[in-house]
């Protein structure tokens, strides 16, 4: 399995999580694996997404991949059409010629925002110049994957979790739900590791073919019918189970990477003015660091 994005925050717990299952792993790394003190049990190649020289090697004999990658945009505006769509692409091209049998792309919720053919579409959604650009290179990376012709999973995350604090306290309360479709005005945060954990289950179930769904994490406590989402996996996703109306209303807020319509309406006028950079909000931050 090559994982790309390997020695990142989510990509680690990927790694962690297929070395436990006996899978022999490959990550891809910009520096050498004994220089950033990696871990052994994964066959490190010292490779970067933006040169398609260094790809070929790493597909090598490759049956799966998982791409957890970040763009790291906010250095390089240009490196988010690079990673998350033309990156995307070769990937799943080598693919094809090496037999690969599974592409799962990490993305991540939020494409309602800019799909102008979904029902919840905002035009313009409230979103930053520089994370409407994320998103809208995130889902031409979906396209090219889909229409790529290789078997293919795509996860869309909602926002990373950063607050170590808060995933320690609720940890025996919290569970992680599958949804389709990215349900109207819903938004939540999910760990990295249950990501990890969910990825690494998608990837090697056969009902995740060509399947794209969401996931977050919820109360355990609100919803305490709901099934075990290895369970949703395993079965069938296509009919995920409802949450509860209070996790709902938990959940039902103004996504956290939207700016206020005041900030909007700031950001647009220091455009016009003279091109200021885009703010990123905290919150904005840890959903582009996966």
């Amino acid at each position: 399995v090559l994982v790309l994005g390997a020695d990142g925050g989510i990509g680690k717990y990927v790694c962690r999580e297929l070395c436990l299952r006996g899978y022999k792993v490959r990550g891809l790394t910009r520096q050498a694996a004994s220089s950033k003190g990696l871990d052994a049990d994964v066959e490190w190649v010292v490779g970067d997404l933006n040169k398609k020289a260094d790809l070929a090697p790493a597909m090598k004999g490759v049956k799966k991949v998982i791409f957890a990658a970040g763009a790291h945009g906010f250095e390089d505006i240009e490196n988010n059409r690079r990673i998350y769509s033309e990156a995307v692409a070769e990937i799943a091209r080598l693919g094809k010629a090496e037999g690969t049998d599974r592409f799962l792309l990490i993305s991540s919720a939020g494409m309602q925002l800019v799909n102008p053919l979904s029902d919840s579409f905002e035009d313009p959604p409230r979103l930053s110049k520089y994370l409407r650009d994320v998103l809208k290179w995130k889902l031409r990376g979906e396209q090219l994957l889909r229409n790529s012709g290789l078997p293919y999973t795509i996860i869309r995350a909602y926002s990373l979790n950063n607050n170590a604090a808060d995933i320690a306290q609720n940890k025996d309360d919290t569970a992680i739900a599958i949804l389709q479709g990215e349900p109207k005005d819903v938004s939540g945060v999910i760990s990295r590791e249950n990501l990890a954990q969910v990825t690494v289950e998608a990837l090697l179930a056969d009902t995740t073919q060509d399947v794209t769904f969401e996931v977050l994490d919820v109360r355990k406590s609100q919803n305490p019918d709901y099934p075990d989402w290895r369970k949703i996996i395993r079965e069938d996703l296509n009919k995920t189970p409802p949450l509860s109306k209070q996790e709902l209303s938990l959940m039902s807020r103004p996504p956290p990477l939207l700016l206020s319509t005041q900030e909007k309406a700031e950001e647009d006028a220091a455009t016009a003015a003279g091109g200021a950079k885009d703010r990123l909000t905290p919150l904005a931050i840890e959903f582009l660091e996966k």
